[in-house]
Order: structure tokens, then C-alpha cells, then sequence
């Protein structure tokens, strides 16, 4: 089977695929004159997609019921880690054509139901997984309601580890970036000054998903249209734009990794360790980079203020996240404001919002 390089996500996947250079015809896709893996010529992918398979078990050998959480399809389990970017008939297709002598030796791994067998060991769990033995919804009804400052639900070593993983360094010089206020009655015309383009004071500092209230935290962002977004800025709003270039060395977490982490992104941890942690990693970026709703409470943003505090508990400068308003756009947050100077604002007038919209 020649399958085209356009049938995979996994990064490290499609550049291997890529680097070969082989030709021919996509037969899932039906793409011509692309480059393809070809499973009667190619190899080398049969070992990394047997490296995820050893991860699973059928799951009615571990007298695990089919409708538990845990279990799934092993295409369904590829389609959510994103290593392919077909849907999950196509999936199965694929790596029965590519693991075609496993297929023969284990058929029930690719037709049946799998699990992770160390998803259901709680000795497993409280070593590998970030969250021990907790899901996302746990841990956010413990931070908010039970133990908001010493939680015993985080695997510290785990959680440093992986951000350890997603740490950029960043020398000084290297961004200019943007951050907006909306105008208010005196400063309509004119616009904020420098100094006033920076964080807010102590006393006016407000809980954001990465700051707690009294905490102060620089926003900013990649480009103009971005902050815009961010502040909500409504049609006929003056805003006044402030330019911040970097003056120190930065650490930065990048949370906007955390969206293409697949099987294969981080050489420190094994495929068990992914199997288990990859669900909670994306929500932790999702939570960080969902926009900030009118009716959210302070209390909403507790968990993701917990996960912050900690990268700057451990020495680092700030986050990077993915705009969720603007397609393209990334988010900063700096945990100490002389990293940045401001080093100019113009006032802008906001025309016409369009507005995209879908029934729910």
C-alpha cells in the first residue's frame, strides 16, 4: 500500500516519510504524484508504530468492561494523539498495511477493544501519571473546593519533567511584542502613556487564567490584531497600543506545544508515560488558552493559576499559549514586567467586527 505524507500528523513521523522523497499514488486519499510511504518497499515505520501497540492490551483479557473510559479502539486512541490526520476507518487501514505481520500474530490488538494496563494500577499511576490517580475534573474540584494550596494530587517530578521538556530559551532582543487597553473617556483621544501600558497596580490586579488576584503578570502578544481580541474590543473603540521589546534573557514554558505533543516528542519518557499523561498535557494547554468568558468567576481559573505558580516556582520567566481568537496568534505570560520595555503607543480606532457564529 503507498500511503501520502498528507495521512500524518506525528511530526517526527512525517519527517521521515519526507526525507525519503519516495513518489507515487496516495490509495487512501487518492492523491497523485505525492510522496508516499510505500509498505511493500518502506520498513522503518513498523517499529515505532509497534513501539505504541506495546503500550495496549486487549482489554477483555484484563476483564476490563468495553464501556469503561479507558477503553477504546487502538485507531480511536491514534486519532485523539493525532498521529494521523485521516479518519479512523482510514487508520486501520494503515496500520494494518504497515504492521501487516503483527496484524497476523495479534489480530484482536487492531479489531478489539484495548486499554493501558497501567491505567488501572494505582501504583503505576501515582509514579508515571502528572495527576496520580486523578483526572483533570478532579483535580479542578480539589484546587477550587478541598486544598487550593497544598494539593496532594500532582506528581511534582512528573509535572517538571514535562515542562523541563517544553522550556525555550529566549535571548534578550529576540521578540517585540504587543498588549492593548481599550480607551476610556479621558484617555480616548490621546491614548495611555508608556508607563501606563504595563501591568496594572497591586491593588487593581485582577485573577486572569495565569495570574492571581493581587499577582501581577504581563499580557502580551505575537501581534496587534491578537491583543485586540484578547481585550474584546467592540466597533468605534479607541485602543491604545503599546510595542514591549525584550530586554533580558528569557525561560519560557511553551504551552503551545503541548497541542502537538505526539508518541514520539519527548525522548525522556517512554510510550506508557505518554499513553497516561496525554489527555491531562492537552487539557492543561486548553484550560491555559481558553479566552476569559463575561460570566467566568475567579474561582474558574484556580487550576490553571496552580499550574502557572509552579513554572514560576521552578525559576522560569513566564508561558507562551496559542491565541484561541485569532487563528496564528500566541500569547505571553511574562512573570516579571522589567523583562519588557515599552517603547512606544499609538491610539487606533476599531471599525467593523465581523463576527462568525454557529448554532449550538
Amino acid at each position: 500500500m503507498q500511503i501520502g505524507l498528507e495521512c500524518f500528523m506525528d511530526e517526527q513521523i512525517s519527517s521521515m516519510i519526507a526525507s525519503e522523497n519516495r513518489h507515487g499514488e496516495c490509495e487512501i486519499q487518492g492523491k497523485k504524484e505525492c510522496i508516499v510511504y510505500d509498505t511493500n518497499e518502506d520498513h522503518y515505520l513498523e517499529g515505532y508504530l509497534e513501539e505504541i501497540m506495546d503500550a495496549f492490551t486487549v482489554a477483555k483479557h484484563l476483564r476490563v468492561s468495553e464501556t469503561d473510559a479507558r477503553v477504546g479502539y487502538l485507531h480511536t486512541f491514534l486519532a485523539r494523539w493525532k498521529v494521523f490526520k485521516v479518519d479512523e476507518k482510514s487508520i486501520q487501514k494503515i496500520i494494518k498495511a504497515i504492521c501487516s505481520q503483527r496484524y497476523q500474530d495479534e489480530p484482536e490488538l487492531f479489531d478489539e477493544k484495548v486499554t493501558i494496563r497501567e491505567l488501572f494500577s494505582a501504583d503505576e499511576m501515582e509514579r508515571k501519571c502528572i495527576l496520580k490517580t486523578y483526572s483533570w475534573d478532579d483535580f479542578c474540584y480539589n484546587i477550587k473546593h478541598v486544598n487550593r494550596f497544598h494539593s496532594q494530587q500532582v506528581n511534582f517530578r512528573e509535572l517538571k519533567n514535562l515542562l523541563d521538556n517544553m522550556l525555550v530559551d529566549i535571548p534578550a532582543g529576540s521578540l517585540t511584542l504587543y498588549r492593548s487597553r481599550i480607551c476610556d473617556e479621558e484617555s480616548y483621544l490621546k491614548g495611555y502613556s508608556n508607563k501606563k501600558m504595563g501591568v496594572p497596580p497591586v491593588p487593581l490586579t485582577t485573577a486572569g487564567r495565569t495570574n492571581s488576584e493581587g499577582i501581577q503578570c504581563l499580557y502580551l502578544a505575537s501581534d496587534e490584531e491578537t491583543t485586540f481580541h484578547e481585550v474584546r474590543a467592540r466597533d468605534n473603540d479607541h485602543v491604545s497600543v503599546g510595542e514591549f521589546c525584550q530586554i533580558k534573557d528569557l525561560k519560557i514554558v511553551d504551552l503551545s506545544l503541548f497541542d502537538k505533543i505526539g508518541p514520539f516528542s519527548i525522548p525522556d519518557f517512554d510510550m506508557t508515560w505518554f499513553a497516561i499523561n496525554i489527555d491531562i498535557i492537552r487539557k492543561i494547554g486548553n484550560e491555559v488558552a481558553m479566552p476569559m468568558r463575561r460570566f467566568d468567576r475567579a474561582l474558574d481559573y484556580v487550576p490553571t493559576q496552580y499550574i502557572c505558580d509552579y513554572v514560576k516556582h521552578l525559576g522560569y520567566d513566564g508561558i507562551r499559549y496559542k491565541s484561541t481568537l485569532v487563528e496564528g496568534g500566541i500569547n505571553y505570560a511574562i512573570f516579571d514586567e522589567k523583562k519588557f520595555d515599552c517603547v512606544g503607543v499609538k491610539v487606533v480606532h476599531i471599525g467593523n467586527i465581523h463576527y462568525e457564529w454557529k448554532e449550538l
